[in-house]
């Protein structure tokens, strides 16, 4: 696939999937091997259906969740992606009740692309401003 339709995709990911939660997009925008690496957890989401639990449970925390690509660039089988992430916390996350509060985290990802879908990302958000913006860290 072209830089451009990887870039497309790229945008759909969060327009279609991450934003509006059309998790019928999955299968076309995210390979079945799907690894996404997670340098501030344990543990690397997995699968088609391991990027629908994740996307469900920040859904799940921020009803109102949304995201906004700021940039998006990418050269041969890489799309880097510098976006905003907003929402309400008014559902339980990580464990710990709702707490009402609003966010907005700026993050990065870059994916991978085989055969025209993410086969792999890597994601930079800041877990610590998350939580200071909820009251849950100082």
């Amino acid at each position: 696939m072209s830089e451009v339709s990887n870039k497309e995709t790229a945008r759909r990911a969060f327009e279609d999937v991450f934003t509006r939660g059309d998790y019928a997009a999955i299968p076309e925008i995210f390979s079945s091997n799907l690894v996404q690496h997670h340098p501030d957890e344990p543990y690397e989401t997995r699968g088609q259906e391991g990027i629908r639990a994740r996307i469900t449970a920040y859904r799940t925390a921020f009803p109102d969740l949304t995201t906004t690509v700021e940039d998006c660039f990418g050269e041969g089988d890489r799309v880097a992606i510098r976006y905003m992430v907003r929402g309400t916390n008014s559902g339980e996350i990580m464990g710990m009740e709702p707490t009402g509060k609003s966010i907005a985290i700026e993050a990065e990802a870059i994916y991978r692309f085989e055969s025209g879908r993410v086969a792999e990302i890597w994601d930079a958000w800041n877990v610590l401003s998350l939580m200071q913006q909820l009251g849950l860290a100082s």
